[in-house]
């Protein structure tokens, strides 16, 4: 068709124009977001880096945007028109982001106090172990004045031929099967706590990738 062959040299006459005069005028920092559009589209849930990259090429689309939509030239200014800067979306991500694409506490109203309540729990079970093995209640039970994480539990490394005098729950071994890693009783329901303020967290944390995919598939 002649005459969208005529209009895409004039707009590409009109593009080497102005970047002879404003050369740092572009689309850097975007990326191809499709794959991750259409994972939205199709109901599936995006990845922190996927948001990350969409934020990012929003804002070098409102920078575009704003460089080109005053031009003189005309077709640039209509190409100007053409940019969707879908500032709702962009600022919800924005608030939910941090630049290196981790989840920040302002992404709901619950995520700030469910990481509280982590980071609250955590601290009991870590004293609570920390005075056990400090205080010497176990005595010579242990191999090692040490706290440490055996399968997502804090445990203490007990010596076999005194596993019966610290009552607990043996999570693993050493190899050499002379070391227990014991969680002892009087730890277990702070674990316990611990462990259901993180599964509380996670499944905040996936909701609100659930809900940011949605709004991403929406717009």
């Amino acid at each position: 068709e002649p005459v969208i062959v005529d209009r895409g040299l004039d707009e590409t006459d009109q593009a080497r124009g102005l970047l002879s005069e404003r050369p740092s005028v572009g689309i850097g920092a975007a990326h191809d977001i499709g794959p991750a559009v259409d994972r939205a589209a199709r109901g599936g849930r995006l990845e922190p880096e996927q948001f990350l990259e969409i934020a990012e090429t929003l804002d070098a689309v409102a920078r575009l945007a704003t460089s080109i939509g005053d031009e003189r030239r005309p077709l640039l200014r209509d190409l100007a028109r053409d940019l969707h800067l879908l500032p709702g979306l962009r600022t919800t991500l924005a608030r939910s982001f941090d630049p290196v694409g981790e989840l920040l506490d302002t992404a709901s109203p619950r995520l700030g106090g469910l990481r509280a309540a982590v980071r609250t729990a955590y601290d009991r079970l870590r004293r609570r172990l920390e005075q056990l093995v400090g205080s010497g209640e176990l005595g010579s039970a242990l191999q090692d004045t040490i706290v440490t994480l055996r399968n997502g539990r804090y445990v203490v490394p007990v010596k076999a031929d005194a596993r019966s005098r610290v009552k607990g729950i043996v999570h693993d071994a050493s190899s050499s099967g002379q070391t227990l890693f014991v969680e002892p009783l009087v730890a277990v329901e702070l674990g316990n706590a611990w462990r259901e303020a993180q599964i509380a967290e996670q499944e905040e944390v996936e909701r609100i990738l659930d809900e940011l995919s949605g709004l991403v598939a929406a717009n």
